[in-house]
């Protein structure tokens, strides 16, 4: 939920709900996304789905809703490595979850340009949060607007540059070595 406010501070963030025990508060198409790292029910993962919160049991299991963006042509993610980005996009899919359209063809995903605003206000957040890694997730709309949904602390990233074409991999291994030696 920090995030989602953080976050708010500099993107458009579509609403967004945590549902426990509470009416829904949000209107038309609504999405249901993971509430955390741990696996539901046979450790299966939960997919962002639409869903009608109506049906969704509250006393039994925290829910985070949000808005669906069915306008966004984009998903975009950006891998943040203290201070650097390595952003991609892939055109969206069929489904609300890209990694339902990229499970058998990473290759979807294409290295993308930020606008300088854009990388400007990912770096200003992420100082912010302390961190120094971190994989964030957008949707980008038709004028370019890049819409927040969440950032992953522990963010699969290696997929999105298999031959370190563009540093990425070598930036990572770069901020283990620092990290390292700033704590040994």
């Amino acid at each position: 939920m920090r995030q989602m406010r953080l976050a708010a501070e500099y993107f458009p963030v579509p609403a967004w709900q945590m549902l426990h025990r509470a009416p829904v508060q949000l209107a038309g198409e609504v999405v249901c996304k993971t509430n955390g790292v741990e696996p539901m029910g046979n450790g299966q993962i939960l997919m962002v789905n639409k869903v009608d919160p109506t049906r969704l049991d509250t006393n039994y299991y925290p829910w985070f809703l949000q808005q669906c963006l069915s306008h966004a042509t984009h998903d975009v993610t950006v891998v943040y490595v203290n201070g650097k980005l390595f952003a991609y996009e892939m055109p969206r899919g069929g489904s609300t979850d890209c990694r339902i359209d990229s499970f058998n063809n990473e290759s979807l995903w294409r290295p993308c340009e930020l606008t300088p605003e854009q990388s400007d206000s990912i770096c200003r957040m992420m100082r912010r949060t302390g961190l120094s890694f971190s994989r964030l997730d957008f949707l980008r709309d038709a004028d370019g607007t890049l819409h927040f949904l969440e950032f992953n602390v522990n963010g699969q990233f290696a997929w999105l540059d298999l031959h370190n074409e563009r540093g990425l991999l070598t930036a990572i291994a770069q901020e283990i070595l620092r990290v390292h030696a700033a704590h040994t």
